[in-house]
């Protein structure tokens, strides 16, 4: 967000008086009280004007880098190369080092022990340690195939067509707003992600949505069987993710102690720390799922979810948007917006007021001069 922004509009304590009003903020509220409380149909949302662009907020693209954007971009390089070297040499150093001979509890090898017997455990039980840091680094070198190939298709790709124009911005979304934005905080933790509360809660709804909705369309045992398997699938998701998610912190936890536990600190061992913090806080995505909440609430009309229809309008407008910037913008200074962009920047282009025809006639008379 532009510091310019919140310092034009400054959050409203008990006390400060609200642009609009003479008084203090409780004096607002009782006027506000007065105005709408016994009024029938209260347009409350409406009041300063305030609606979603019609235009989808393209028109205020050129209003997308500030300043901060540069700090907001340097940030997520530098987290994702040093997240990136630290989970090469700290996973690579797990799996082809010697292995543990202290027993350490993981959730796998309990599952193991209790469903196979206390031979398969002591079998595949020390192994189990040496797994969750394969895993992780083998899924890190696909999330960096995924973004050098998507990127060399952006490259090379032919623009002859609307539709190859429309994968090539397609694929640059990818690449900014969902393959990068992993790399900044990545690890086999980021797993836990699907079983907080809040994220399943709010997931299982969307799918047992789509799973009953389809299931009263179903007109055979095949199709009510294909109807329910999103919701099967979900819920061996959700156990793959607390195994191997909560292994991952244990492995994690214990590789991070190295750099923990130390008399002195050093330049390595500080890095270590800050990786493995970065880590743990970035289980729950707040930019992910604050995306996913404002996409909903904008794309997913009164009822909260989102179809099929829906999340197309949704690529669509990623994929406008991410042209539009880089038309404005350049290719440098359009990847350090792609790179800054965030949910302030959202509410800013897709929400309009009352100022915005005098903005965009000082806009017009701007370029006109110009």
């Amino acid at each position: 967000m532009d510091p310019e922004q919140v310092n034009a509009a400054p959050l409203l304590m008990p006390g400060d008086t609200p642009e609009g009003h003479v008084g203090t903020m409780d004096d607002a509220v009782k006027s506000y009280w007065k105005k709408f409380a016994k009024v029938k149909e209260p347009n409350i949302l409406a009041e300063g004007g305030v609606h979603i662009a019609e235009d989808s907020g393209l028109s205020d693209v050129d209003e997308l880098l500030y300043s901060f954007q540069y700090v907001t971009a340097s940030i997520s390089v530098t987290f994702i190369i040093a997240n990136i070297y630290m989970i090469f040499k700290a996973d690579l150093t797990m799996v082809l080092g010697e292995m543990d001979e202290s027993p350490q509890f993981l959730l796998s090898s309990w599952i193991v022990k209790h469903w196979f017997g206390n031979e398969a455990a002591c079998v595949f039980g020390g192994h189990l340690s040496k797994v969750v840091p394969l895993i992780e680094w083998c899924y890190l070198l696909f999330l960096l195939g995924q973004v050098l190939v998507t990127l060399l298709l952006v490259l090379t790709s032919s623009r002859k067509t609307e539709d190859e124009v429309m994968t090539r911005w397609l694929r640059v979304s990818w690449i900014f707003w969902e393959y990068l934005p992993q790399l900044t905080c990545f690890s086999a933790m980021r797993l836990l992600y699907f079983v907080t509360p809040t994220v399943m809660s709010t997931q299982a709804y969307v799918i047992v949505y789509l799973v009953q909705h389809r299931y009263q369309l179903s007109q055979n045992a095949q199709e009510k069987l294909r109807a329910t398997w999103p919701l099967v699938k979900y819920v061996c998701l959700l156990a793959f993710a607390l195994i191997v998610g909560l292994d991952s912190f244990l492995v994690k936890y214990r590789m991070a102690a190295q750099f923990i536990n130390q008399e002195s600190i050093d330049f390595h061992c500080f890095v270590g720390t800050v990786i493995f913090l970065t880590q743990v806080l970035g289980v729950v995505n707040l930019n992910w799922f604050v995306r996913e909440r404002l996409f909903i609430f904008i794309f997913g009309g009164e009822d909260g979810n989102l179809d099929s229809d829906e999340y197309a309008r949704i690529s669509v407008w990623n994929a406008i948007l991410s042209q539009k910037i880089y038309k404005e913008f350049g290719p440098f200074k359009g990847t350090i917006v792609m790179l800054g962009f965030d949910d302030y920047d959202f509410q800013s282009l897709v929400l309009d007021d009352s100022n915005k025809h005098r903005k965009m006639t000082m806009k017009s008379v701007r370029t006109s001069d110009e």
